[in-house]
């Protein structure tokens, strides 16, 4: 009995814990972006109610060698990283395209042209459960 008190308490306190590394998550488009320095400008798209507090642009540093290519301007991006209020900065962490478009691994294209091979047949009526 002592045992599971113990294992109790310690779930609780971890749980009550916040997450270290925790990201704060951006979406918005690429208003512009300084290669050398790092630096993308970030207009923040549909900042919902409970964000109220979030600028509508934030800058953006990561080091030079971590930014994509694929980061132009214009562009819908995911930003994963630290959000300093004062500055109106994020320290990010990765920068990912945003949405179903990357495809580092091809899965989805191989599932999707397998989808499109397949035709849907309905199985008989007896098998529907009726």
């Amino acid at each position: 009995m002592r045992i599971h008190l113990a294992i109790l308490i310690i779930l609780l306190n971890l749980s009550a814990r916040p997450a270290i590394g925790s990201d704060d998550v951006f979406w918005g488009k690429v208003r512009s972006v300084e290669r050398e320095s790092g630096e993308v400008v970030l207009q923040v798209a549909d900042p919902d109610d409970e964000n109220a507090d979030r600028p509508k642009e934030v800058t953006v540093k990561i080091p030079p060698d971590r930014l994509p290519a694929y980061v132009v301007t214009g562009r819908m991006v995911q930003v994963w990283g630290t959000y300093m209020k004062d500055k109106a900065v994020i320290q990010a962490r990765h920068i990912r395209n945003r949405g179903w478009k990357h495809d580092p691994t091809g899965v989805r294209k191989r599932l999707d042209k397998r989808r499109k091979k397949t035709k849907f047949r309905r199985p008989p009526r007896h098998h529907r459960g009726h």
